[in-house]
């Protein structure tokens, strides 16, 4: 389909897949769903302003979007290996065939960095230019390949790793955090609401005052951190592009605050519980009260109270208890075997001949997508638990 008879009303689908766009995370806007003063506070203190190059993987109705980071030079944390050229780039860090992108990228040196895809709303999106930098479907599956062939790679030697220190994977698993720098999964994602508009291409110029604040949002907005973006498809309004790295440190500190917002939760939770006001009481008049008059009744309405009471040591399981299969794929266990294999050795069968069937190339696209979806969130456990000074520069 020519681009411009696009129908606005399907840029958030297929018309947007593979285009290149420059990401700019809005912190105050990610945690308002928080409703917390503090949390607020803290996403307003970090700096603003850095735009990201990356390519859309998927969408996902507008929910949220997948996205491969794309930065200038080798990555500072991972393998060099661990990348795919776009041509005309200056090095070929991983010997694989560079994607050929026109026209150019106005940015020398420009590599995929495999190890760097993330989940992201996008609230508001420049459709100004769908003319510009795209990926061809052929192309994306290159990519898609990649990402998932440097995953299985970093697995097993993280698995390695793992076994010759005596490492147990499954309590390294249990006591992991949930984060949300990659992650998802689009038929196991969390029930959301699109933020602020749809994704239009004649809507006013971005405004990152237009982005909800914690005092505004409505009370059927889920309570949670959601990466919220603005993204620009023309690529010529920034002169520089940030690294990935620093990406990915920027949704590590919104992960953070969540966090702690979490724990002040459970907190407060803790401090209105019955038992902690009649402990409280009792300290406070100097009641020489026993220890039996301060305990709840063992029968009764009172065993209601105490199967509900929540200690400071649920902020962040009671919270795992109710993700969804999405949110439990952010921590699969180290030992955990991903199917690609299978996936890219059908792939390799098939592309013997010198014509490959639409149909069957849209299969396999979608059945390794969801195997990123899978390792997607294996990628952010392995660097927090297995390799975590590798995240520190």
């Amino acid at each position: 389909m020519d681009d411009t008879s696009l129908d606005p009303h399907d840029l958030h689908h297929e018309d947007l897949v593979g285009r290149f766009g420059l990401i700019s995370i809005n912190y105050e806007a990610s945690v308002s769903g928080l409703r917390d003063a503090q949390a607020t506070a803290e996403a307003r203190a970090l700096p603003r302003g850095r735009k990201y190059l990356a390519i859309i993987d998927q969408i996902h109705d507008g929910d949220y979007s997948l996205l491969y980071a794309v930065g200038q030079g080798p990555p500072t944390r991972d393998p060099p290996a661990m990348t795919l050229s776009i041509a005309p780039a200056v090095s070929n860090f991983s010997g694989r065939p560079p994607l050929e992108v026109h026209p150019p990228l106005p940015w020398p040196d420009c590599h995929i960095y495999t190890f760097h895809s993330f989940r992201a709303t996008i609230y508001q999106m420049e459709t100004s230019s769908l003319s510009g930098q795209r990926l061809t479907k052929e192309q994306q599956f290159r990519a898609l390949e990649a990402v998932v062939d440097d995953s299985e790679a970093y697995g097993s030697r993280a698995l390695a790793k793992l076994i010759q220190e005596g490492g147990d994977a499954s309590s390294s698993h249990s006591s992991a955090l949930a984060l949300s720098a990659d992650n998802g999964d689009g038929s196991n994602a969390p029930e959301a609401v699109t933020p602020t508009r749809d994704i239009m291409p004649d809507q006013a110029p971005l405004d990152a005052s237009s982005a909800l604040s914690y005092s505004s949002v409505p009370s059927w907005v889920p309570v949670e951190m959601r990466v919220l973006a603005q993204m620009w498809l023309d690529l010529s309004i920034a002169d520089e592009i940030g690294s990935p790295d620093e990406l990915v440190d920027a949704l590590d500190e919104l992960q953070k605050i969540e966090d702690r917002w979490a724990k002040r939760e459970a907190i407060k939770q803790l401090a209105d519980q019955p038992a902690t006001t009649m402990w409280a009481e009792a300290v406070a008049t100097a009641n020489r009260a026993s220890q039996e008059s301060l305990r709840l009744p063992t029968s009764g309405p009172a065993d209601a109270a105490v199967d509900g009471l929540v200690g400071p040591e649920d902020a962040i399981d009671e919270r795992d208890a109710d993700l969804d299969d999405a949110g439990r794929e952010q921590k699969v266990c180290a030992g955990r075997t991903s199917p690609s294999r299978h996936v890219f050795q059908r792939l390799s069968n098939r592309r013997k001949g010198v014509d490959v069937a639409d149909r069957w190339r849209s299969s396999t696209v979608a059945a390794a997508r969801r195997v990123h979806t899978l390792v997607a969130g294996f990628r952010g456990f392995l660097r927090r638990t297995v390799f975590p000074t590798s995240s520190k520069a």
